[in-house]
């Protein structure tokens, strides 16, 4: 509750703080991303891009650096080009409508399949529940929806996108033999809409949000090791510091909107046997079984110089409690360690160089896990980390190329099989999300919170691309994956 009259407060503050123009935000996977990114590695400067979406004005601030910064003409010209570009076309509200369709064939053979679980506990079928692997479901979430509508309001330094979808369900899209993202019935369309709204306020040097969408928060291009642009949405609160080569983010992200029958058995074993910090703690009720699971992320991001960016990030899972404000308090290490609910606190280490103009290289270390000298028993998770490192070159700086330029990057991700608590309940780095559908039923999938295939995994990337950034491009991508 605290936590929630906190971020109403800020709102009212920064409502009397100043006017900036086009604070709505970007979806993830615009373009201009890439069109940018490729601007900043040309002239040796790296973007910082490592927080996705970004409000329009901060991608429009950014390439006002790269302008003042350039001695190449062109290079000013396409800056400038995407800055109009992030204008909206009416001065207050401009509205959203967008359609697409797609085509495809689900055989015997090749269709994804429904998993169907117990709740994990024996003898308790889910007679209303079908759990599918979130794997199949990444394939389903990058079909389009049939039609996108809404609108884009900015006005005094605030911004308002809402984003409703007409979508078919699951059920249709995993169907034997459904040929296209229409619904075969009105009744089977996806009932989670909007997966995408949110209230956004922008003024140097204050950023705030408040809503529903993608996040993306890491170096990585295919998948980052912290929170991952694979999850169809977060719901979560926002509040940013930034100050030309200095940014301290807060994040407050909520969970699973229900919890497990085990999750649920793990909860009250935690009092029964006395790991609250009272021994009376369910006569006074004190004692922590909240159906809650939230996760506090502090991300800070230095860059000392154009070339170079260093970004720490540390994300804090708290289950079976409201979270408080020293969850996501960036100047204490350890948090709360009195067992007062479940708790994860992971340390993510990473750095972008762009050691010469057409190249960029980075690094992640995910720290999970400390091992202890007395961690002897097989309970134990000692040593659990994860590491990436990649790649991005363009040819432009190097040799001409006919109209366009190449470009190659290569990405690879190891994580160990004791990050992102595995075998625990509510200290896992995941989220359930239930897709309701009328005379269905529910379909339960557990997404992964960080590295998009969960731990326990070796994952190569590697792609070639040829063509013009934000007109056109041919591509070649090539993925290897396993333990």
């Amino acid at each position: 509750m605290k936590t929630r009259f906190f971020f109403c407060y800020l709102f009212l503050f920064l409502a009397l703080f100043g006017i900036a123009e086009e604070a709505w935000i970007l979806k993830m996977g615009d373009t201009r991303y890439g069109e940018a990114e490729e601007l900043f590695i040309n002239e040796g400067m790296v973007p910082v891009f490592d927080e996705k979406p970004l409000i329009a004005e901060d991608l429009i601030r950014q390439l006002n650096v790269l302008i003042g910064k350039s001695k190449s003409g062109s290079a000013r010209d396409k800056a400038k080009a995407i800055i109009d570009s992030l204008t909206l076309p009416f001065p207050f509200v401009s509205p959203i409508l967008e359609s697409a369709f797609h085509g495809g064939y689900n055989s015997e053979t090749d269709r994804f399949h429904f998993i169907k679980t117990y709740d994990r506990e024996e003898g308790s079928p889910v007679l209303d529940k079908e759990y599918l692997d979130f794997r199949a479901m990444y394939e389903v979430n990058n079909i389009p929806s049939i039609l996108t509508f809404g609108l884009i309001a900015n006005y005094g330094g605030f911004a308002l996108l809402l984003q409703p979808e007409l979508r078919a369900g699951n059920s249709n899209l995993l169907e034997d033999y459904h040929l296209t993202n229409f619904p075969s019935e009105l009744v089977l369309i996806d009932n989670t809409f909007p997966r995408r709204g949110i209230v956004t306020y922008y003024k140097s040097p204050i950023e705030a949000r408040f809503g529903r969408g993608k996040l993306h928060v890491g170096p990585g291009k295919w998948s980052t090791l912290g929170l991952t642009q694979y999850m169809p949405y977060f719901d979560y609160a926002k509040a940013r510091f930034f100050h030309e080569w200095f940014s301290l983010s807060a994040y407050l992200i909520s969970l699973n909107p229900t919890i497990t029958i085990n999750e649920s058995d793990y909860l009250e074993d935690m009092y029964e046997n006395d790991t609250n910090p009272e021994s009376n703690a369910i006569k006074n009720g004190k004692s922590y079984i909240e159906r809650s699971k939230h996760l506090a992320v502090t991300d800070i991001l230095i860059s000392p110089l154009p070339w170079f960016l260093i970004r720490i990030s540390q994300m804090n899972l708290v289950g079976g409690r409201d979270p408080d404000i020293s969850d996501f308090n960036p100047l204490m290490v350890f948090h709360n360690l009195y067992k007062e609910g479940t708790y994860s606190v992971p340390l993510s280490v990473s750095a972008t160089v762009a050691p010469y103009k057409g190249i960029k290289l980075y690094a992640d270390y995910y720290f999970y896990d400390l091992e202890l000298g007395d961690e002897t028993g097989i309970s134990s998770n000692p040593g659990g980390a994860a590491y990436q490192g990649g790649f991005t070159f363009l040819s432009t700086p190097f040799f001409k190329a006919g109209p366009g330029r190449f470009r190659l990057d290569g990405e690879i991700s190891y994580v160990e099989p004791w990050v992102y608590g595995k075998f625990y309940s509510l200290r896992q780095f995941d989220s359930l999300i239930i897709y309701p559908e009328s005379y269905v039923g529910r379909f339960w999938v557990e997404y992964p919170l960080g590295f998009y295939l969960g731990p326990d995994v070796v994952d190569l990337n590697l792609s070639l691309s040829y063509g013009i950034p934000g007109v056109w491009d041919v591509s070649l991508y090539w993925n290897m994956s396993g333990k």
